[in-house]
């Protein structure tokens, strides 16, 4: 009897959405499920740009006019208002993990990257991508984002770069030509100089003179 029992929770917990957040970092959410089998939607929608990856197994996918099955290793994606529904196969145990992306904040990403300011979110085309740097970026940020042990700046950073790859990649703008060598050394200094207290984003990104995005990219450049 205490084996059914320890099995039945073991399959509730897998059936049970996992939420990620943090109060640090609003314009961002997880969610993910290990077993999907007990976990059917209705048509719905969004108020966030939201970008998933399913794991394991295989699910029926539906967004605006296009229907499909999509494995593990799929990419999917949803703007704010799309009508959309994500379910299992027959009895397949699917798993996947969902983020959900405040449309502001990343309406200012695409801003950063290029796109003109006088403009509002601009909407992805696609609805599903199978690129594996995509699918391994996603995996690693939620990696990065679900562990205690990683600071807000790290979990920051990690985000903005993903959510930059996602923009290159899906969604591109042309973007200047500009060399950030003094900014980066201006932001190297303020990092020695405050490397004994908890640094944020935003400072060093003031110190510098340069936008999030930018910053990130400099140092990768670098």
């Amino acid at each position: 009897m205490s084996g059914i029992t320890e099995a039945a929770l073991r399959a509730k917990r897998a059936s049970a959405p996992r939420f990620w957040r943090d109060d640090a970092l609003l314009f961002i959410e997880v969610r993910s499920i290990e077993d999907g089998r007990a976990v059917c939607y209705a048509k719905h929608s969004h108020e966030t740009f939201s970008i998933g990856a399913v794991t394991r197994r295989r699910s029926e996918y539906l967004n605006r006019h296009a229907r499909e099955w999509i494995g593990a290793g799929a990419v999917v994606m949803m703007n704010p208002d799309d009508v959309h529904a994500c379910n299992p196969v027959a009895d397949e145990r699917w798993s996947y993990r969902m983020m959900h992306v405040d449309v502001a904040w990343l309406t200012g990403l695409q801003h950063e990257l290029g796109f003109s300011e006088n403009h509002a979110f601009r909407a992805f085309s696609q609805t599903m991508s199978t690129d594996a740097e995509l699918f391994d970026g996603l995996n690693r940020l939620h990696t990065i984002l679900v562990d205690d042990d990683t600071d807000t700046l790290r979990k920051q950073s990690a985000a903005i770069t993903f959510f930059s790859e996602v923009q290159n990649k899906l969604n591109p703008a042309v973007l200047p030509d500009h060399d950030a060598s003094h900014q980066l050394t201006r932001a190297a200094e303020f990092i020695a100089e405050n490397c004994t207290r908890s640094l944020k984003l935003e400072d060093i990104c003031e110190a510098a003179d340069l936008s999030a995005s930018h910053l990130i990219r400099a140092f990768k450049q670098r």
